[in-house]
């Protein structure tokens, strides 16, 4: 049973947003709190909430939810097709990759998770999302080497022609072999690319 999730929710006919979620360890308790998390962040996004104010909403709840720890990391992307513009907002979460035809850029912040302090800074980082593509992943992924480096971006920097599964699929399969097999915390990997159509 993987402790992290994902979802998308429309929030218009041009745009949605893509959350994925990693809750506190591994296994079955993590499993519930990062899917709980992803539910109510659905149904306040749906009822028309700002997404800085569904966070804040959720971290709230977090706090008060149990006197036990219960945290959980929150990267969401709200993708504007209208404007050409993705606004990132990074929870304690691992960094995002911003592809471009001949770059890519890291996305970090850092914040802690959501469910550990009653007053959290919400960091919200603006993008262009034109003919890019997103990379968003758990740190289940990034953790299987203690290196200082990133191997994830060298690693996307060698396959920028890929479409967004095939992306995907090659990230889960490098991640596991540099874990030697098998990961040791749970990944998730979301891979969103937008192509010029003109």
């Amino acid at each position: 049973i993987s402790g992290d999730n994902f979802c998308t929710v429309p929030l218009s006919s041009t745009k949605s947003a893509l959350i994925v979620c990693d809750g506190m360890g591994v296994g079955e308790e993590a499993a519930r709190m990062s899917s709980a998390a992803l539910t109510i962040l659905e149904q306040l996004l749906s009822t028309g909430f700002e997404p800085e104010g569904a966070v804040k909403a959720l971290n709230s709840i977090l706090v008060l939810r149990s006197p036990e720890e219960s945290f959980v990391t929150i990267d969401m992307a709200i993708l504007n097709l209208e404007t050409d513009t993705a606004r990132l907002i990074k929870i304690g979460a691992a960094p995002t990759y911003v592809m471009a035809k001949d770059k890519i850029n890291t996305i970090e912040t850092s914040s802690l998770p959501a469910g550990i302090l009653n007053d959290i800074e919400i960091p919200v980082i603006d993008i262009l999302f034109k003919e890019h593509t997103l990379v968003m992943v758990t740190d289940g992924v990034l953790d299987v080497v203690n290196k200082e480096e990133d191997w994830l971006k060298a690693f996307l920097e060698q396959s920028n022609k890929l479409s967004a599964q095939e992306l995907a699929d090659k990230i889960i399969k490098e991640a596991v072999r540099l874990a030697g097999g098998c990961l040791e915390d749970d990944g998730v990997v979301l891979v969103v690319a937008r192509k010029d159509v003109t």
